[in-house]
């Protein structure tokens, strides 16, 4: 359970006392808290604006809404206001918003401040989640990530067989050759049962819980995992994410190997999806590249597949993408005649390629390859204008072959890409760079 401060004006928490104000509600510009980071189950504490804390509640219903517009926020008036008795003024001043959290109270009970946590000035924050020693704590701004996208299916991106074999490297890795947890081999007693949960601490998309029975199951089969969230689900500060039960020895054992995956699958899915949030509205799609770690593409291609990203060639095996460094030896002028060939070729190949993609720099070569057939061509480190250059021409003369922007793709800059007209845009940041997501393993019993 997290705990969070909300400050209002005296009458709303009157209200609320008086059992007239059912809902609280925060509409805004951008995805601030309580957007993501309240859970039902949460304690809010509800302090008057430059006055003492008046109230307590538990969140009951949590409800997000984002991609609002002044229509939306009309109609959520409709639905809630009988709850939220917000006044006209109070709408009209939130029609522009953007994002909207509708949290329904209960066990609501008035208290004063030697009830309530200490807190640090607001500073004009009208709403905190506080850390565990009751200090406020500032959250970032969600990708989007309460809007749960279809899971991706593992065995999508990897067979069973070499999801057992990379988990049971991890495993040996770390016990090592005798299968041996020193420390918890020296104060655990081998009969003591427990349990554990995988909370999450940070705001993100969860990738990873799919592999947590299989983890558990290689390290020993008399640990039992009950999963609360399918992976592509959306994080907040304290989501449980699963629990495991059984010999406490196990547990502890199978601790860091579980969280290193889930950390840096949920890092990989959380990026994307910043990406993928970027770029919508556009007809742009995010994908990833084969700037992988070793030993973890598939399970990387996975995590951006969670995140609502879009997996490129698993390998050199399964797709042709003819690179500068293969036609370095080609003249401009007999480059049409010799990609030709090459497309007919691949064609033909059994099994079929996924797709045939070439890569251009400059717009000459550009003409030259829209004349030769492929599926996609690569736009390799171009700016905006001569990218939208090359969608006009595309579009005049190829409208069938896709295009796709690769190299200096930030998160700042995706958007402009994305407004070119692009059909997809490769981010290798997306699995070399992703930070990790901050999750951890609470033993509660």
């Amino acid at each position: 359970m997290t705990a969070h401060v909300a400050i209002l004006l005296p009458h709303y928490i009157r209200l609320i006392l008086g059992g007239k104000k059912t809902i609280e509600s925060r509409l805004t510009l951008s995805p601030r808290p309580p957007y993501c980071a309240i859970a039902p189950g949460d304690r809010i504490y509800f302090k008057a604006s430059g006055g003492p804390f008046m109230a307590t509640a538990v969140a009951d219903r949590v409800e997000f809404h984002e991609d609002l517009t002044p229509t939306k926020v009309d109609a959520l008036k409709r639905k809630h206001n009988k709850s939220v008795r917000g006044d006209d003024a109070f709408w009209q001043l939130k029609r522009d918003s953007r994002y909207a959290t509708f949290v329904t109270l209960r066990e609501v009970k008035p208290i004063t401040n030697a009830d309530a946590p200490k807190i640090a000035p607001s500073r004009g924050i009208a709403w905190f989640v506080l850390r565990d020693d009751g200090q406020n704590k500032s959250i970032p701004a969600p990708a989007k990530p309460h809007v749960t996208l279809p899971a991706p299916r593992l065995s999508d991106f990897i067979t069973y067989d070499r999801l057992t074999q990379i988990i049971r490297e991890s495993r040996n890795e770390d016990l090592g050759p005798r299968h041996d947890d020193i420390t918890s081999r020296l104060l655990v007693p081998e009969s003591r049962a427990g349990s554990a949960v995988m909370r999450s601490r940070a705001v993100g998309v969860l990738s990873g819980a799919a592999l947590l029975t299989d983890i558990a199951g290689t390290y020993d089969p008399n640990v039992r995992v009950e999963s609360f969230l399918n992976d592509g689900s959306p994080l907040g500060p304290g989501a449980d994410v699963a629990r495991f039960s059984g010999p406490l020895r196990s547990i502890l054992a199978i601790e860091r190997v579980a969280l290193n995956f889930c950390t840096h699958l949920s890092g990989i899915a959380s990026a994307t999806r910043r990406f993928v949030d970027e770029v919508a509205g556009t007809k742009a799609k995010i994908y990833d590249t084969r700037k992988t770690h070793p030993g973890l593409r598939e399970l990387e291609k996975y995590a951006v597949a969670c995140g609502g990203g879009c997996s490129h060639r698993m390998g050199l095996f399964d797709a042709v993408l003819v690179k500068d460094n293969h036609l370095a030896h080609v003249p401009l002028g007999k480059l049409a005649s010799a990609l030709r060939s090459m497309v007919v070729q691949a064609r033909l190949c059994a099994p079929p390629p996924k797709f045939v993609m070439i890569e251009v720099d400059t717009l000459a070569q550009l003409r030259e390859v829209l004349t030769t057939g492929p599926d996609i061509v690569l736009l390799d480190n171009m700016d905006v204008p001569t990218i939208r250059r090359a969608v006009e021409l595309r579009d005049r003369t190829a409208p069938h072959i896709e295009l796709e922007v690769s190299g200096g793709v930030r998160l700042k800059s995706v958007r402009g890409f994305a407004k070119t007209g692009v059909d997809r845009i490769s981010v290798g940041a997306l699995t070399h760079s992703a930070p990790a997501l901050d999750l951890g393993l609470d033993i509660d019993a």
